[in-house]
C-alpha cells in the first residue's frame, strides 16, 4: 500500500495484462526508512479467491487486516485453515484484484507463504 500512483505511470493507459508486452527488467528501487499507507479511495475493494471461491474485503475490512510488520513490508492473511486440505497435497488456485480505485492503488507482491 506505500506504492503510490505517481510511482507507476508506465501503467497508465494499459487495458491488459503487461499491455499485451513482454515485461522488461528495470531498477527502479525506491530504498525508503519508513512509509505511510496511501490513502485508499472509500469506493476501494479487495478481491481474494481460493480455488474459485471469491471474497471481496471493502476498504475498512481491507485496512483492519493488513499487518505492517516491517519497515516496508505488509501481510495480509487470506486463508488460515489448517484442514483446508484435509491432510492431502494439492494444487490451489489463488487470485488478488483490487477493485473501484483505478490505477491510483498499486500492489507489490514479493511472497506468497504457505504452510
Amino acid at each position: 500500500s506505500w506504492h503510490v500512483a505517481a510511482d507507476h505511470p508506465r501503467t497508465r493507459g494499459w487495458n491488459t495484462v503487461n499491455n499485451d508486452k513482454a515485461a522488461k527488467a528495470e531498477d527502479n528501487r525506491d530504498l525508503r526508512t519508513n512509509y505511510d499507507m496511501v490513502e485508499l479511495p472509500d469506493s476501494f475493494i479487495f478481491d481474494y479467491a481460493i480455488n474459485g471461491k471469491i471474497t471481496s474485503l471493502d476498504k475498512k475490512t481491507f485496512v483492519e487486516k493488513l499487518k505492517k510488520v516491517q519497515r516496508v513490508v505488509e501481510v495480509i492473511t487470506i486463508l488460515d485453515d489448517e484442514n483446508f486440505t484435509s491432510g492431502k497435497e494439492q494444487d490451489v488456485e489463488v487470485a488478488i484484484r483490487m477493485r473501484e480505485c483505478g490505477h491510483d492503488c498499486n500492489i507489490a507482491i514479493s511472497h506468497i507463504y504457505w504452510a
